[in-house]
């Protein structure tokens, strides 16, 4: 089996996994089970489980909550799926399947959804930009912040969906005084065999950057392997930059077709929280 197969695969389990659980318990009206939220946890048992088994020893999946090293009275809001170094960093603390951990174990922070609106956009991007700058300027590689969701409540034009989608990306960076930094800013939005809007990686990472600029690709349904493939690829490449791995298959990637589609003025590469 090939690598496109395999996450291909992994990627129609996960869908198939939601079909089922609302064959089971299904709503007499809606395409949906009986209890939106159970559904909801159900889908991040999912993509936790899926994230589990595909990264390496010492990376742990849990759920919970960040918080800053340097001032524990900022923390992150309850966030779906924390991906962090247990080896050589153990949480803070652990309740049932939940944990706390300080910002310099964090390799990833996602949000999972099993039906984003486009509201939502806006209001998850803002609470991870939040993790991001939690985590500035404590001696570890920006974390990979990313939205997945199995679908989006769309509008009745899926290229309208498309542009209101970055629209509400732009609304959650708008203009300030102080500027954004680098560390503050989401990695990717991922809708399965939708789009992925992602930030363009740096070239040239000893050049100072002062732009984020945000691509997409998808859109045709074809290809469903690259959705969930580039959520492990980008938290492979922040476990490679910690320095814990290396030549990780997890950065190995196809090439895709991506247009610009957003920018935003950065102050500078990375900077502690601040209001």
């Amino acid at each position: 089996m090939s690598l496109e197969n395999l996450y291909r695969y992994e990627c129609e389990k996960l869908l198939a996994g939601v079909d089922l659980f609302r064959n089971l318990l299904p709503h007499v009206k809606n395409n949906s089970s009986i209890h939106s939220g159970e559904e909801g946890r159900f889908v991040e048992n999912l993509v936790s489980e899926f994230l589990k088994n595909s990264l390496p020893t010492g990376v742990e999946v849990g759920t919970g909550f960040i918080i800053s090293s340097k001032d524990t009275t900022v923390h992150s809001g309850q966030t779906d799926i924390i991906i962090y170094d247990n080896h050589k960093y153990s949480p803070v603390m652990k309740y049932g399947d939940a944990v706390v951990v300080h910002d310099k174990a964090v390799i990833g922070a996602i949000s999972v959804k099993k039906n984003i609106t486009r509201i939502e956009i806006t209001s998850e991007v803002e609470a991870l930009t939040k993790i991001g700058a939690i985590c500035g300027k404590n001696g570890q590689p920006k974390p990979y912040l990313a939205i997945f969701s199995l679908d989006i409540i769309g509008l009745s034009n899926f290229n309208d969906t498309l542009n209101d989608a970055v629209t509400k990306l732009c609304l959650a960076y708008p203009e300030r005084t102080k500027g954004w930094s680098e560390n503050e800013m989401i990695s990717d939005i991922i809708v399965v065999d939708k789009f992925i809007i992602k930030k363009k990686e740096w070239k040239d990472s000893s050049k100072k950057e002062d732009k984020a600029r945000y691509i997409l690709c998808g859109g045709n349904g074809e290809h469903r392997n690259i959705y969930v493939q580039h959520l492990v690829h980008g938290i492979g490449k922040v476990i490679n930059k910690r320095g814990k791995y290396s030549d990780s298959v997890l950065t190995n990637f196809p090439k895709l077709s991506f247009k610009q589609v957003a920018e935003f003025n950065l102050c500078t590469e990375d900077r502690p929280y601040s209001l």
